[in-house]
């Protein structure tokens, strides 16, 4: 009686093994495929970091002085292929460091005036 409970004591331990196994290595292959996988990301980086989008147009020194949604129009109407990627930052926000050329960040002050001179990044 105690041998039969031993050899089944001693399968279920197998088994149990056998199983474990095999999830972590459908774990690691997963992951490796999802890692080597393109991601949007990747494809744009290389876009928004180009020195043509960067040497396209700005700085806009004109905007220095006026409201921020006053520089936003000036911008759009001198680089429309910024529009909706044009940003108004208040003081106290907070912004991504990253620098990307398909982008404007128009800093103002607590009167919504433009502070420094816009530019792509």
């Amino acid at each position: 009686m105690q041998t039969e409970q031993k050899k089944i004591g001693l399968a279920l331990f197998f088994l149990t093994l056998i199983a474990g196994t095999i999830t972590l290595l459908v774990f690691f292959v997963a992951e490796d495929n999802s890692s080597s996988a393109p991601t949007n990301t990747e494809e744009v980086s290389l876009e928004v970091y180009s020195k043509e989008l960067r040497d396209r147009s700005g700085p806009w020194e004109e905007c220095l002085g006026v409201s921020g949604e006053e520089c936003v129009v000036m911008i759009e109407e001198d680089s429309p292929d910024l529009a909706g990627s044009i940003f108004i930052v208040e003081p106290d926000m907070m912004v991504t460091m990253d620098v990307r050329y398909d982008r404007v960040r128009i800093y103002v002050d607590d009167e919504g005036m433009v502070q420094q001179v816009p530019q792509r990044g």
